[in-house]
């Protein structure tokens, strides 16, 4: 009888959840890190007409060191917005970044600034213009002259990126 009692206990015992699933560590986080992300859409308005961008935001001191770094690709529609606290003259490289990009560089009036095309990858040299910015926007290399964007060409974020944090 005791060792009935006990099988039945065996048997039974992993079935009862008090009706709450079992966690899925691995997916649960992957789904968190997925909702942790700020999207926006970037706008640049040019003489060839607005191209969009799905942008990823990076607004706090650490996702902004780190950007676009060890990834190893960048579809031709997104790219990456870098917020600032302020307007600043701000210069960026690309240590351990493994992808060619164009960066472009947004006042808070939403007016392009400067652009650093095709940068290359690994290199480590600062770039970036003399001009005050408060976004960074990396696209794939070559987007910012497909796309018609220069200098004084026009931004709107969509939604507007959240304020960044120091």
């Amino acid at each position: 009888m005791k060792f009935g009692m006990i099988l039945l206990f065996f048997v039974f015992l992993p079935a009862c959840t008090h009706g709450k699933p079992r966690k899925q560590p691995h997916k649960v986080v992957s789904q968190a890190l997925q909702h942790d992300k700020a999207w926006t859409h970037v706008e640049f308005i040019s003489s060839k007409g607005v191209f969009t961008v799905q942008a990823e935001v990076v607004a706090d001191p650490a996702s902004r060191e780190r950007g676009l770094m060890f990834r190893r690709k960048l579809g031709p529609d997104k790219g990456m917005l870098f917020v600032f606290p302020k307007e600043g003259v701000h210069m960026f490289w690309m240590k351990n970044t493994l992808i060619p990009l164009d960066m472009v560089f947004i006042d808070n009036s939403g007016r392009v600034v400067g652009i650093v095309h095709h940068a290359n990858p690994l290199d480590e040299t600062p770039v970036g213009p003399d001009k005050p910015s408060m976004y960074v926007v990396e696209l794939p290399a070559g987007t910012a002259g497909q796309h018609g964007i220069v200098n004084g060409a026009r931004v709107v974020f969509k939604p507007r990126p959240p304020k960044a944090l120091q």
